[in-house]
């Protein structure tokens, strides 16, 4: 399922979501990368109203001015005026994360995966708060996934994060099991 069709994003692009994610995972530079990425968030953005777009960026605007509350009011609004804006349902994860609501921060990084499989941020999100949340063997399947549709993504360094704990802790990282774990030096 792609996410660049429907009310979210503009159609008749010369460029498929699923070209732009090939080109991303065929870079060979870190330059190429990150413009790519950048297109790809831009896409992400995009919504057939051009006044949920406008109310969007005005959501990022107060999250970057350090205004998490007000931030989240705008994205809880975006979510329950159009429910499929997958995008808005990612940032409204950022901001439950920044304010600490870490369920509510993985229900909204959930939905925005539902909506948008390929979402490769919204699996980063979902990923930093089930490792937040001690639930390592979970984070490592989300930083997998994303790094399977990105692998510039900067979550790297936690996936072998996770993978190290789980291995420390005698978990094999694919098994079926308890999802919360305490790290050795939490004991």
């Amino acid at each position: 399922e792609s996410c660049d069709g429907a009310s979210n994003c503009a159609q008749g692009r010369n460029m498929s979501m699923e070209n732009l994610l090939a080109l991303l995972r065929a870079s060979d530079n870190i330059d190429d990368a990150v413009e790519i990425e950048e297109t790809i968030k831009e896409v992400w953005k995009a919504h057939a109203s051009y006044d949920m777009r406008c109310r969007l960026d005005s959501g990022v605007a107060e999250l970057l001015r350090g205004n998490k509350e007000t931030s989240l009011s705008i994205f809880e609004e975006l979510v329950t005026d159009d429910p499929t804006y997958f995008e808005a349902w990612n940032k409204k994860s950022t901001c439950h994360f920044m304010v600490g609501e870490m369920e509510k921060s993985m229900e909204s990084a959930r939905k925005a995966v539902d909506l948008c499989p390929q979402h490769f941020q919204a699996m980063n999100g979902l990923g930093l708060v089930q490792y937040e949340t001690r639930r390592y063997r979970l984070a490592a399947e989300s930083f997998r996934q994303s790094i399977g549709l990105d692998p510039w993504s900067p979550v790297s360094s936690r996936l072998a994060a996770c993978s190290d704990l789980l291995k420390d802790m005698d978990i094999d990282v694919g098994e079926e099991g308890a999802e919360e774990v305490s790290a050795p030096y939490e004991k």
